[in-house]
């Protein structure tokens, strides 16, 4: 079906041995066999294939076939994670959003300042999926138009105790009133320094 066209492989490192053998003939030989037939028939494909593995690594672990890697590594592209890229949390949720919007007949349309600012904060281990999987399990919950931090899994929320910004910050407020507190809280102990050095001079 993908003859003349691109076909995408997810998660290469997860394939087994014996099918790694058969896709590097594919690629070496440009043809298959089809299930039951007995004549190989030339295809023309391109292959992308994507791994969140260190594929290097997993050839000196022999978990993966030297030779079907450098077929493989012809444009390597390198995504960071989510992590790395907070700015496309955004962009990324408005389109999810959009498509619960089909599945679960919601009419949610924008997201909270304090699920933005939490989300921004999360390290997302889970990528891209994570993030999904965060819409959709928001969106089940959610009966307004905006989803709200009383929907978001308890997993991103960041009790006080583990609060190491500055005393009292609070991750679900909107970043201009942390800001503010933060900058009280300098003020504050300059003031006491300030003050501890005018009595040392006396």
């Amino acid at each position: 079906m993908a003859n003349h066209g691109t076909l995408f492989l997810d998660e290469i490192g997860e394939m087994p041995l014996y099918l790694q053998a058969k896709l590097l003939r594919v690629l070496s030989e440009h043809q298959i066999d089809r299930v039951g037939g007995d004549t190989p028939i030339d295809i023309d494909v391109r292959i992308i294939a994507a791994t969140n593995r260190n594929l290097e690594e997993m050839i000196r672990t022999k978990e993966f076939r030297a030779d079907l890697f450098y077929r493989l590594n012809v444009v390597p592209i390198h995504i960071p994670p989510l992590r790395e890229r907070k700015e496309d949390i955004f962009v990324l949720s408005k389109f999810f959003i959009g498509k619960y919007n089909k599945i679960l007949n919601k009419k949610v349309h924008r997201i909270s300042d304090e699920v933005l600012t939490i989300m921004r904060a999360y390290s997302w281990p889970g990528n891209v999926r994570e993030l999904e999987n965060c819409i959709e399990y928001m969106m089940t919950f959610e009966k307004g138009a905006m989803l709200s931090i009383e929907n978001i899994p308890a997993k991103m929320k960041v009790s006080e105790e583990e609060n190491i910004f500055a005393p009292g910050l609070n991750l679900y407020r909107p970043l201009r009133e942390n800001v503010e507190l933060v900058e009280s809280e300098i003020i504050a102990r300059l003031n006491a320094v300030y003050k501890d050095l005018r009595f040392a001079t006396r």
